[in-house]
C-alpha cells in the first residue's frame, strides 16, 4: 500500500508545482508570455487600454456568473500578432493576477455571440485555477485512501499522459462553462468557422479537435434544451 501512494501523491506534488512555480517555461507559450508580461507592465504599444479595459469589465461579470465573485483577471487587447490567437495564465507569476489575451485582428472577425464564447471560455480557464492548482493532490490523497491499486494504476496513467488528459479536459470543461453563461451557439459556430477555413487551431493532444467541441456542445444543448 506505501509505494501505491508514495508514488501517486509525490506525482501530485509534482504536479501542483508545475503548475505553479515552473508554469510559464514551456516553448510552445514563450512569446504570448513575452506579451503578457509586457501588457501587464503597461506597454501600451501592445494592446488598446479603452477596448481591453470594456474586455475586462465583462470577463469579471462572466466570472461572477460562474462563481467566483471580485475576480482579479486582467484583459488585454492585444494589437501585436502573436504565437497564439486567444489565451489565458493564470499559473505561476499569474497566479495572483491572471491574464487574458485577446488578439484584436482574430477576435474582430468574429461574431459577437463568437466573441463572448471566447471571452468565456477564457475566463473560464481563470475560474479553474484553483482546481488545477490544489486538484491533483487532493485527488490523489484520496484515491490511494479508498484504493491503493487504482491509486497504482491512476499513477502510471498520470505519469505517462497527464498533460494531455488534464489539457484536453480542461479545455472541454471551459467550453462548458461558456455555453452555461451564454449558450452553445457561439462556440459552435466558432469551431465551424475554423473547420470552414482548415484552420485547426489547437494541437489535438492538448485540446479537442473543433468536430469534437461542436459534438460535445450539441449534446449539452440537447441536455439542457439550450440552443
Amino acid at each position: 500500500m506505501k509505494q501505491p501512494f508514495l508514488q501517486f501523491f509525490l506525482f501530485s506534488i509534482f504536479l501542483y508545482l508545475n503548475n505553479t512555480i515552473f508554469a510559464g517555461n514551456e516553448p510552445v507559450i514563450l512569446e504570448s508570455y513575452a506579451v503578457a508580461v509586457e501588457c501587464l507592465k503597461g506597454n501600451r504599444d501592445y494592446y488598446d487600454p479603452t477596448k481591453s479595459q470594456q474586455l475586462q469589465i465583462e470577463a469579471r461579470t462572466i466570472a461572477a456568473k460562474m462563481g467566483v465573485q471580485n475576480s482579479p483577471v486582467r484583459v488585454f487587447y492585444v494589437l501585436k500578432r502573436f504565437d497564439t490567437t486567444f489565451c489565458a495564465f493564470v499559473d505561476g507569476e499569474f497566479a495572483q493576477t491572471p491574464v487574458i489575451l485577446l488578439q484584436s485582428h482574430e477576435f474582430e472577425r468574429l461574431g459577437k455571440a463568437e466573441q463572448n464564447f471566447v471571452l468565456a471560455h477564457e475566463t473560464a480557464h481563470t475560474v479553474q485555477m484553483q482546481m488545477r492548482r490544489w486538484g491533483p493532490v487532493i485527488l490523489g490523497l484520496c484515491t490511494c485512501l479508498v484504493n491503493p491499486v487504482l491509486a497504482a494504476k491512476a499513477s502510471e496513467m498520470i505519469s505517462t499522459n497527464s498533460y494531455h488528459y488534464f489539457s484536453r479536459w480542461d479545455e472541454k470543461d471551459a467550453d462548458l462553462k461558456a455555453a452555461r453563461v451564454f449558450g452553445t451557439a457561439g462556440g459552435i459556430a466558432l469551431f465551424e468557422r475554423y473547420i470552414g477555413i482548415g484552420n485547426f487551431q489547437y494541437e489535438p493532444t492538448t485540446h479537442p479537435t473543433d468536430r469534437e467541441r461542436i459534438q460535445y456542445l450539441k449534446e449539452w444543448s440537447v441536455r439542457h434544451r439550450n440552443r
